[in-house]
């Protein structure tokens, strides 16, 4: 029975001969049919084998209204008999992350009353999508741990092939598909589902399963979980991530996670304090510069420098200094480039931007906003700041003295 596909005899069957009995090209690759092979195609959640087909390398496999489609980077001679060899590495991850799937989705139906009704087998993880509307952690650890007994019981798997009658007369953990001869995979004592995939003959070979997380999808949740040589690979890197993180917080990899915790909410904390000084520093220094403003075209005009360390406030300080009244405020500050903010309160017919522009252009700064309010930035080094500040002024007062000629033509 489908004697042609070697993968299902034995799921260990890496090395075989087998004839070319189609090569046609397809794109920039080959399609090409073998009597026989040992190349799973995609199907069923499962990726595809690859490797070699004499001198070419396989780059695809799939299945083609039955008929198993190998796609090569080179054209094979029809009538020859060539070698074909499995990637060894890329079959065993198969092998041992479809079987974990299996042994997963069987706990989560036992522990959880979850049924898996979807599956896939990516290129990092694993997913198998439930048909629960919540999943809580304890539940998905609990699954998690007798998955890991079955495999460390290291239990014989089994394949049969059966008519669709008789299987339909067993407990099937999956629907049966819509054909007339079904392969039945059995977990010995715990799980049997109708498969095509390929398995280890034991589940002492899928090592260990570990789930990542879970979360919301259109059937309901979807579980992430790894198999054997991945769940090594994922142990590694966060147990690396770990001693990192206990290295650079100077404390043992046991207390890096809460010492690390701790410091990001004094941080926050911090950060909070901060922004509430730079809100106050913000409210006295545009007290300051209105008490300070002069009398221009009618309007009041603020010019002025702010200290460094308030950078961070500029913005927040020119609209509190202008507010709701006939206001233009030009303020600055060189923390390490220098930073400026044009901010106009009321109806003044003043462009900001432009002005803003007229200011830094020279400078080789740039900026941008709107006529309301523009902010923007230059290099330091170009930069001698009370000259800035006495072109702002002037450009500035040229500017409001125009909108009042403005207003006084437009008016009645």
């Amino acid at each position: 029975m489908y004697e042609d596909r070697l993968y299902w005899q034995d799921a260990y069957l890496l090395v075989f001969t087998a004839r070319v009995i189609q090569c046609v090209p397809e794109g920039d690759r080959w399609r090409v049919v073998l009597d026989r092979t040992a190349f799973y195609p995609g199907t069923g959640g499962q990726p595809c084998d690859l490797g070699s087909l004499g001198p070419a390398r396989v780059l695809q496999v799939r299945e083609e209204e039955g008929v198993v489609v190998h796609l090569t980077d080179r054209p094979l001679e029809v009538g020859s008999q060539l070698r074909g060899k499995v990637d060894a590495a890329r079959r065993r991850d198969c092998r041992q992350q479809h079987l974990g799937q299996h042994l997963f989705s069987r706990a989560l139906e036992v522990v959880c009353g979850a049924a898996t009704v979807g599956f896939h087998l990516g290129d990092r993880h694993v997913t198998v999508d439930v048909d629960r509307d919540s999943l809580p952690w304890e539940e998905v650890l609990r699954a998690e741990e007798l998955a890991n007994e079955v495999v460390w019981q290291n239990l014989p798997v089994s394949t049969r092939w059966m008519s669709r009658d008789e299987a339909a007369g067993l407990s099937l953990r999956r629907d049966l598909p819509a054909r007339d001869l079904v392969r039945v995979v059995e977990v010995a004592g715990f799980d049997r589902a109708a498969c095509t995939g390929t398995h280890p003959a034991r589940t002492g070979e899928v090592g260990l399963i570990k789930c990542l997380g879970t979360e919301g999808c259109r059937a309901g949740i979807r579980v992430r979980f790894v198999c054997g040589q991945r769940a090594l690979r994922d142990y590694r890197w966060r147990a690396a991530a770990l001693q990192q993180l206990a290295r650079t917080l100077e404390t043992r990899p046991e207390d890096a996670v809460e010492l690390a915790i701790r410091k990001l909410q004094a941080a926050e904390e911090t950060h909070r304090s901060r922004r509430e000084l730079e809100d106050l520093a913000a409210d006295l220094l545009a007290e300051q510069i209105q008490r300070e403003a002069e009398e221009v075209a009618g309007c009041r005009l603020m010019v002025a420098k702010l200290p460094s360390v308030l950078a961070g406030s500029l913005v927040a300080t020119a609209r509190r200094a202008s507010g709701n009244h006939r206001c233009l405020a030009v303020l600055a500050t060189v923390p390490d480039r220098l930073r400026l903010v044009v901010c106009r309160g009321g109806d003044l017919a003043v462009d900001c931007r432009r002005l803003l522009q007229q200011l830094l252009e020279p400078l080789g700064g740039r900026g941008g906003g709107t006529e309301h309010l523009a902010q923007g930035a230059a290099p330091g080094d170009r930069v001698e700041i009370d000259t800035l500040l006495e072109q702002a002024r002037q450009q500035a007062k040229d500017a409001l003295s125009r909108a009042s000629e403005g207003s006084a033509a437009a008016g009645p």
